[in-house]
């Protein structure tokens, strides 16, 4: 029953009914949801309901010192500011390819020091000074 999806699968129907059998149940489900007032789920909730849950948005992951979604970046200085105020350099960008051969680029910034910092426990176990490395793509649809 299940079809193994390819890469090389380039057909798509224009219409996806008319892959479906007359009687199949999906059309008998379908017509029962057609057929609901949507009145009474605008009365159960008011607004529009809640919105979806994004951890990044929550209290607890923005106080997380180490997080890079909580820094600030200067694209045009190419640098990251953590929550100390110490700011990451560029150092190198490198390449990878996924195992379906998407390449994704990374960029690697480091700091100069973190000696000292107040934050240093709260945001990297290393020690020595902070790195990290960021898919500059992966940051812009999150945001």
């Amino acid at each position: 029953m299940y079809i193994q999806y390819t890469m090389a699968q380039l057909y798509l129907p224009m219409d996806l009914e008319e892959e479906i059998p007359s009687h199949h149940l999906v059309r008998v489900v379908n017509t029962a949801v057609n057929r609901l007032d949507d009145a009474f789920f605008a009365a159960a909730y008011p607004g529009g309901g809640r919105d979806s849950y994004h951890k990044e948005k929550s209290k607890a992951w923005k106080s997380q010192d180490g997080k890079i979604e909580n820094w600030n970046y200067d694209e045009e200085q190419d640098t990251w500011t953590c929550k100390a105020g110490r700011t990451l350099h560029f150092r190198y960008e490198s390449k990878e390819r996924t195992e379906s051969g998407y390449e994704i680029r990374k960029r690697h910034y480091r700091s100069a020091s973190c000696e000292d910092c107040p934050l240093k426990s709260s945001c990297t176990k290393v020690t020595g000074n902070r790195e990290v490395t960021v898919s500059m793509e992966a940051l812009r649809y999150r945001n």
